[in-house]
């Protein structure tokens, strides 16, 4: 849990400056990833050390452990909330069931849980007290009491001072069933905790089912106490527990590979000699200084740590109403994980009497306040019956919310003996929820709990505008009431989908290969217990160990809460054992509340890539200039609806904004082809570059995959391994790319480039002379491309340029540039200088501060140079026959040649031409 929480909602939320009191059978204190209580009280019966609270069993270091285990310890495991200000009350030796029979408590138990829990109230100044014990009748728990005796209201008059309650439910289910809370968790303000299944084996390699109980991770274990209550009221009792946390699968062999059990600190004697009592066998983990054990008690310091977190958060102030509001926050924002019916189907108002509100989700809480899921907390007090407060919330137009919880709680004043016809209740709030145009959607309105949850849901959308939630004062009321109210506003259930690759699509026998799935949740609330499985579905009748050895990775991997938007990643890594034909992997992901679930597949020596949902086929019409290979193609994708045209293809918005998730194949379906992404219209358009593989001569075709739809792939975008030469600057280098400087200097600045984009550009130097910068590329049948910014006209011989050169001396006379010049003819024009004699010509005007695409068609002593506009539109074009072809070409970024001259120089690449070019079919 304190990895899921640093890791997903503030790695610095531990809890500083909350101080929790933890009663129970006190503390380790040479334990070394344990801190020093700053108070602590040892409250039994005549016994001496009355200042000094050292642990004689084990249990209450083990719950001391899982809220304040030592981050910076070697272990490995660090507490929910491990930066709290720690008291520590030590009321008994015996905590309970798993008790050794040796354990012989000093005194009377029941006394001592209630002077610690006045003490823990009145003395250590705690905002939290946290209880993992139960009051006895006899050797048996006090169960389904009634709200009346003097444990219950010793919790109820803390509450209402300002200290939250939280208490383990009870380890009786497994005897008792239904109405077996111990006392006092059954207090109406207290939260009574209650136990799920949680167990691994260092962290990942899961077994689906607990053999012992056959039950499921995130399943209600079997051990832990449920309600309702004792108070027979109106509604038959209260219901109990609020929430669930983890508490471990009941197995008491802890040998199995399994690892069943919640990890904390391992207790020793106070000589450090020995293991105590209920930490002395083989449930040890990792190292001899922690330990694994099962039950509620686990699970409630587990909730008592995040409600440390929410109040450090928020940097709540002890009060009664921000006890309510914390309380609010930790039931409203429970996870349904599959047993609670008001939760799941949204048709009645009450809470599951197995797993109250759900199980803690701290995310839920305060991590999350983004496109799918909102939330809102408030507070506020009621003086008398029938006085009303409001909460407005406003619901955006952002997105398509279909869920709406409201939770309002407040801390009941103590009951006494007499039991009211309404059970133990003194006040009564109800609450309803409002629309925008004022009409009433839902309400909640029970006698008999302090706890009030609306769950709305609208499967065309709920409406944006201002809804109000109205808090209203019912009648039998005893005094001012403050309460606390949390709202969540969601887009919808967990949607859970899993994206697998392979490093390798062929392989053959003795290759090492990867595979690896992204789980990922796009839904609106977090997606609990996951577990990702890796399975071979095909060969039939084949499975992984036939034809792989598995290096690493468990087949079963337990990847926890994935939040909403969040993802999580796991690999496996496997070595070829056999020859195999097209196999085929499901990667499969379960999780335990409810919501939707899409698998990934990865097939080997089959003929598609792994993790794409979309590809289309496209064909390509050869050249009647014969055959070519690797030729670059330009094509224009629109991830809009549309009829495929030559050239044009529609991708039906199946494809990412940005486009990265294109891929292209040859006609095998599996080899990947280079490509470069242009420039693009995020989620509109873009135009991209193919380098075609082989393409016959006409009137045959070739064939290609364009692969699309895979939220989870990075853009393979290669401008140098798509062309010739190519070079867009966006590696931050231009010395590293064949460029060799000639004269002057040259940067690499960041500016708004062709498209509109912002990227790396090239940047002349503002200095005297000329500047130059040249790199070899392929002399004929080609055409180089280069887009050109002039940022400076001061007057004066000023050009700037593009050269195809036959040397890499500047002085030679067998050259073409394109540039934008001042001097000579008038105006800005478009130059053409070829060999002697010179020539130049003149047309449409460049202006400075604007992009230019430039463009030479070299083919043989044919030479046809272009200029277009930054939105591609042709400006002028200039056909020229020289005297002279070029054997080998110099492509050339000149500025000169005084002073002042400087521009932006991106995307430069050659490609391959052939006349006619091959086209694009159908």
């Amino acid at each position: 849990m304190s990895s899921y929480i640093r890791n997903n909602i503030n790695p610095s939320l531990k809890g500083s400056g909350v101080r929790l009191a933890v009663i129970d059978t006190g503390i380790d204190h040479h334990h070394p990833y344990l801190p020093r209580p700053i108070y602590e009280l040892d409250v039994r019966d005549n016994w001496p050390d009355d200042n000094y609270a050292e642990d004689e069993e084990g249990h209450g270091t083990l719950v001391v452990g899982i809220i304040t285990n030592n981050y910076s310890s070697p272990s490995g495991y660090e507490g929910v909330a491990p930066d709290i200000e720690l008291a520590v009350l030590k009321a008994t030796g015996c905590p309970g069931p798993g008790s050794p029979s040796s354990c012989t408590p000093l005194g009377d138990v029941n006394q001592q849980i209630y002077d610690a829990m006045d003490h823990a109230a009145n003395d250590t100044g705690a905002q939290i007290i946290s209880m993992s014990l139960g009051t006895k009748n006899g050797n048996d728990f006090i169960l389904n009491s009634d709200g009346t005796s003097i444990w219950e209201q010793k919790a109820d008059w803390a509450t209402r001072n300002g200290t939250m309650f939280i208490n383990a439910a009870g380890n009786e289910g497994q005897y008792h069933g239904y109405y077996s809370i111990v006392n006092p968790a059954t207090a109406k303000n207290v939260i009574a905790v209650g136990a799920t299944n949680h167990w691994y084996h260092e962290e990942t390699n899961v077994t689906v089912k607990n053999t012992y109980a056959d039950e499921d991770i995130d399943d209600l274990a079997y051990y832990s106490s449920r309600g309702d209550t004792g108070d027979n009221g109106s509604e038959h009792g209260r219901d109990k527990p609020e929430v669930v946390a983890p508490g471990g699968a009941w197995n008491t062999d802890c040998t199995d590979d399994r690892g069943d059990g919640i990890v904390s600190a391992r207790g020793k004697t106070d000589d450090q000699s020995s293991y105590l009592p209920l930490v002395n066998g083989s449930c040890s983990y990792k190292n001899n200084d922690l330990y694994r054990r099962t039950g509620t008690s686990m699970a409630a310091p587990h909730v008592s740590g995040i409600a440390a977190l929410i109040i450090d958060n928020y940097n709540f102030a002890k009060s009664d109403r921000n006890a309510a509001m914390v309380k609010a926050m930790i039931v409203g924002s429970g996870i349904n994980i599959g047993d609670n019916d008001r939760i799941a189907n949204h048709t009645e108002n009450h809470v599951d009497d197995d797993i109250g509100y759900g199980k803690v989700d701290l995310y839920q809480a305060i991590g999350y306040n983004g496109s799918t899921r909102k939330n809102w907390y408030f507070g506020d007090s009621l003086n008398t019956s029938g006085s009303v407060a409001n909460y407005t919330f406003t619901v955006p137009s952002d997105n398509t919310y279909h869920y709406i919880k409201a939770t309002v709680v407040w801390n009941d004043p103590p009951t006494t003996t007499t039991d009211p016809n309404w059970g133990a209740l003194k006040n009564d709030i109800d609450i309803e929820l409002r629309d925008p145009s004022g009409t009433l959607i839902e309400s909640s309105n029970s006698w008999q709990q302090n706890i009030e949850q609306i769950n709305y849901y609208n499967p065309s959308g709920i409406t944006s505008g201002d809804w109000k939630l109205q808090v209203k004062a019912e009648s039998h009321w005893d005094s001012t009431q403050e309460f606390g109210g949390f709202i969540n506003l969601y887009t919808d259930k967990p949607s859970v989908n899993v994206r697998a690759f392979s490093n390798k699509s062929n392989v053959s026998t003795g290759d090492k290969i990867q595979i690896t799935a992204t789980v990922n949740n796009t839904g609106g609330e977090v997606a609990s217990g996951v577990i990702v499985s890796l399975n071979l579905t095909s060969p039939p009748g084949s499975s992984i160990e036939d034809n792989f050895t598995i290096d690493s990775g468990y087949g079963m991997t337990l990847l926890g809460n994935i939040p909403p938007l969040g993802s999580r990643t796991v690999s496996w890594n496997l070595t070829v054992k056999n020859t195999i034909p097209e196999t085929t992997f499901h990667i499969n992901a379960t999780y335990s509340n409810i919501g939707s679930a899409t698998n990934g597949t990865v097939t080997l020596n089959g003929n598609s890539i792994s993790g794409w949902d979309y590809r289309k086929q496209k064909n390509i019409t050869g050249s009647t200039a014969g055959a070519q290979t690797n030729y670059q193609m330009k094509l224009t994708v629109y991830n809009s609806t549309g009829t495929d045209t030559p050239g044009n293809i529609y991708l039906g918005g199946n494809a990412k904004s940005d486009f990265s998730d294109l891929r292209f194949t040859k006609s095998d379906g599996i080899t990947l082809l280079d490509y470069w992404i242009e420039s693009y219209t995020p989620g509109v358009n873009a135009t991209v570059w193919v380098e075609v593989d082989s393409i016959p001569a006409s009137p045959n075709t070739a064939s290609i995959y364009l692969y699309y739809g895979n939220s989870f792939a990075s853009s393979s975008s290669n401008i140098h391994n798509t062309f010739l030469f190519g070079d867009d600057f966006e590696d931050n280098s231009w010395t590293a790319n064949n460029w060799n400087l000639f004269a002057g200097g040259y940067t690499l600045v960041s500016a708004t480039q062709r498209d509109g984009s912002t990227g790396k550009v090239l940047k002349s130097n503002n200095n005297s002379g000329q500047t130059h910068i040249i790199a070899n590329v392929a002399a004929d049948n080609i055409v180089i491309e280069a887009n050109v910014k002039p940022l400076y006209d001061a007057g004066g011989t000023i050009n700037y340029g593009v050269t195809f050169r036959d040397s890499s001396n500047l002085n030679t006379v067998n050259y073409f540039k394109l540039e934008y010049l001042n001097w000579g003819p008038a105006g800005h024009n478009l130059h053409y200088v070829g060999c002697a004699p010179e020539t130049r010509l003149t047309g449409t005007g460049w202006t400075i501060n604007n992009w230019y695409m430039l463009q030479a068609q070299i083919s043989g002593s044919s030479l046809v140079m272009k200029l277009y506009d930054r939105n591609g539109n042709l400006m002028q074009t200039i056909p020229k026959t020289a005297s002279c072809s070029l054997t080998n070409t110099w492509l050339g970024i000149y500025s000169g040649d005084y002073s002042g001259n400087t521009a932006y120089y991106d995307a430069f690449r050659v490609r391959k031409y052939a006349s006619p070019e091959p086209a694009w079919g159908s």
